[in-house]
């Protein structure tokens, strides 16, 4: 607020925001998420053991797969008494069945399967405590029994002891959930037995191996490409294409794409062998795109990643040589800097984009798919023709293998929700271009229209781009169908703020506090219009001070603006020393968040208090 912020989304300067942000962009730029590590396996060694507790065995063991693992199971999957283990894996093979086939002689084992009563505990016996004493050692061997483990995984629910070279089993207890204990004495080895609360054992049948036959299967990888295919399941607007025509051609007279024409903008460069076999395949295929509905831009990258002006001349002979006729031009930098975001953005690769590299736009001057590498003609005609898809289509479309989807309400109600989720996040990142801003909260509403925070960040962004009245309505709509949240009534006071209705902005944040009054935002922007009211006799530096203290304490003194307002709030009284001890403190959490611009303002600030004097808005 004039310099009072929209303080409601400004971040907080924690720990967990930074390891986020620190995360996300590992991921932009192409870091590996466990592809190409290899499985690792550790062999308990004992608590006896006058060395490392565990070692590492993933090579003798044979589970050292360069697989992109997720989850790991345990489980006697053939009934011999030993534990076999499935594993599950982001890419080929999606399952692994890894069969223990150890021969280990003199070992031995107990399995048992519990069921609570149903009634003082839970029939799956979720949370019981085994134990099971035997002969040698003076110490039980211990399990819990769980209800999930790993990644979106679940172990067997039969409890499996391996009882190494220990042949009698002196005693098992099971604590049951409720808490009770119950004792079955000595228990034969080499078994399996259900164990039913409130009862005695009762032994269950384990099958011979021979009779599990498991085969295994060869695994089919995908052939390589040359090309890669990257549909746009979210619609994206297109970059901003700024090039200069090549020499003997006006530039277009309408902005691209035309009126009902799709547009196909291809980046070449002169050196590139599989560019000028594509600019060729182009002009020869020119006919079929024509029909199709599709124009096509050739630009030349020459020159862009050194002095920008590139090599005319090659490029020209280069499309003679081909016989090119279509639209071409020199590519600017900050085209092929555009497309490299959009590359960014719709692979998460962080990887230069290479030559050649095509984007396919639609007549709503939207991206529909992003090629690298030489793609066939006939694969862009395919993708014009599915103009008009749904969301559940597009997602089909994008898909690297073939199939079918699953069509239920509650998977749409997902894909819808995850749709409008990209879009909102796209629209944040876009806060500072509020035309692009606009389309994307558009298209999140588009998906989920009881999306509030979007229809929020909607009217802001219309209010930025001066439709106040839109903005007002899109806003009071969430206000009427969700009043038991603060937010909307936030924004229509700032709307009212904004136009420079300082006495209506102060009277709604009043009235939001009235019905909210810990609202930290609300606090903190009544605070500062109370401290720096360009009225005097409207000024009441006290309250102001209150709230301030209160919206400070609410943050836990982790957000700067909020800070910064508690100390005009002070100096506006004339305690300018606390104002100065507040501001000090303020910069220290803003240095830790690494918001520079922040600092900026507060040691503007900081220098006024020292020299007592307030803060106003006229200075």
């Amino acid at each position: 607020m004039s310099r009072s912020r929209n303080t409601a989304d400004e971040s907080r300067a924690g720990i967990a925001r930074p390891r986020t942000d620190d995360l996300s962009r590992m991921m932009f730029e192409g870091r590996s998420w466990s592809g190409h590590e290899r499985t690792c396996c550790y062999l308990n060694l004992g608590a006896d053991s006058e060395r490392a507790r565990f070692a590492n065995v993933s090579a003798a063991s044979g589970l050292d797969f360069d697989d992109d693992g997720r989850a790991i199971v345990l489980c006697d999957w053939d009934d011999d008494g030993d534990i076999d283990l499935w594993t599950s894996n982001r890419n080929a093979p999606r399952l692994r069945l890894m069969r223990n086939e150890s021969q280990a002689a003199g070992r031995h084992f107990l399995q048992m399967r519990l069921q609570g009563d149903g009634e003082s505990c839970n029939r799956d016996a979720i949370g019981s405590r085994v134990e099971v004493h035997v002969s040698g050692s003076s110490a039980p061997l211990i399990k819990t029994l769980r209800a999930g483990e790993s990644f979106l995984s679940q172990s067997s629910q039969l409890i499996h002891f391996g009882l190494g070279d220990a042949s009698a089993v002196e005693n098992v207890r099971v604590r049951w959930p409720n808490g009770k204990w119950q004792e079955f004495g000595a228990l034969a080895p080499e078994a399996r037995y259900l164990i039913v609360q409130g009862k005695d054992p009762s032994p269950l049948t384990l099958r011979a191996r021979e009779d599990i036959a498991l085969a295994a299967t060869e695994i089919e990888l995908p052939t390589s490409e040359s090309a890669v295919r990257v549909p746009a399941v979210t619609r994206y607007p297109m970059p901003a294409l700024r090039f200069r025509p090549v020499e003997g051609q006006a530039p277009p007279k309408q902005s691209l794409p035309a009126p009902g024409r799709w547009l196909l903008v291809n980046l070449w460069a002169t050196w590139c062998g599989p560019c000028r076999a594509e600019l060729a395949e182009f002009q020869k295929r020119a006919a079929d795109l024509e029909s199709a509905g599709i124009d096509l831009l050739a630009l030349s990258v020459d020159g862009v990643a050194t002095t920008g002006e590139g090599n005319p001349g090659a490029v020209a002979r280069v499309l003679s040589e081909t016989g090119y006729q279509m639209l071409a031009g020199h590519a600017e930098p900050a085209t092929v800097a555009a497309i490299q975001q959009l590359d960014n953005y719709l692979t998460a690769a962080a990887a230069p984009i290479p030559v050649p590299t095509s984007i396919l736009i639609d007549p709503n001057k939207l991206v529909a798919v992003l090629y690298k590498g030489r793609v066939p003609i006939d694969r862009i005609i395919s993708d014009a023709r599915r103009s008009e898809l749904s969301l559940t289509d597009r997602i089909t479309r994008a898909a690297a293998l073939p199939g079918s989807r699953i069509n239920h309400p509650a998977i749409r109600r997902t894909e819808s929700a995850f749709s409008a989720t990209w879009n909102f996040r796209q629209g944040k990142r876009f806060a500072s271009a509020p035309q692009r801003a606009l389309h994307f909260y558009s298209e999140a509403l588009s998906q989920k229209n009881d999306f509030h925070a979007a229809r929020i960040e909607l009217g802001k962004t219309l209010a930025q781009l001066g439709n106040r009245v839109e903005a007002e309505e899109q806003i009071s709509y969430v206000a009427r169908v969700a009043p038991n949240s603060p937010n909307a009534f936030f924004e229509l006071a700032m709307l009212s703020y904004q136009a420079g209705n300082i006495d209506e902005a102060c009277a709604k944040l009043s009235g939001i506090l009235e019905k909210f009054p810990k609202h930290a935002a609300s606090q903190n922007n009544l605070a500062w219009l109370l401290a720096t009211h360009p009225e005097p006799s409207k000024r009441d530096p006290e309250r102001a001070v209150e709230l301030a203290r209160e919206a400070v304490f609410a943050t836990k003194g982790e957000m700067p603006g909020y800070m910064d307002t508690l100390a005009v709030a002070r100096a506006s009284t004339g305690d300018f020393g606390a104002a100065v001890r507040v501001l000090v403190r303020a910069i220290e959490v803003a240095d830790a968040a690494g918001q520079e611009e922040t600092i900026s303002t507060l040691r503007e600030h900081l220098d006024l208090f020292k020299a007592g004097k307030p803060y106003l808005p006229n200075q």
